[in-house]
């Protein structure tokens, strides 16, 4: 399933990216968000289990109207996301290393 078939989610991540739809990185990021357990997800003897919760983390961001805001830490850096976003958090963190 797929808000948008030709999301595109390269390094660095920008909020200035383009028309991909932001709906795709939010619930892509809800379940990177799940630890250790979130590996089961992928495992053969226990994914049928994650089908449900799955499908209703992707209805609740399709219910979403506006996209979650970023942030800086400073205006110089690189800009990460409201909510959980490893790639833009580790970007930004990366920002901080180069000064």
């Amino acid at each position: 399933m797929y808000f948008s078939r030709d999301f595109v989610d390269d390094w660095p991540w920008s909020p200035d990216e383009g028309p991909n739809d932001w709906r795709q990185r939010v619930w892509e990021n809800a379940m990177l968000c799940q630890g250790l357990e979130g590996f089961n997800m992928i495992m053969p003897h226990s994914r049928r289990q994650w089908v449900d919760r799955v499908r209703e983390w992707r209805d609740k961001t399709a219910a979403l109207t506006e996209e979650p805001k970023s942030k800086r830490s400073d205006p110089e850096h690189k800009p990460t996301l409201e909510y959980p976003f490893l790639l833009g958090d580790l970007a930004a963190a990366n920002s901080h290393a180069d000064v």
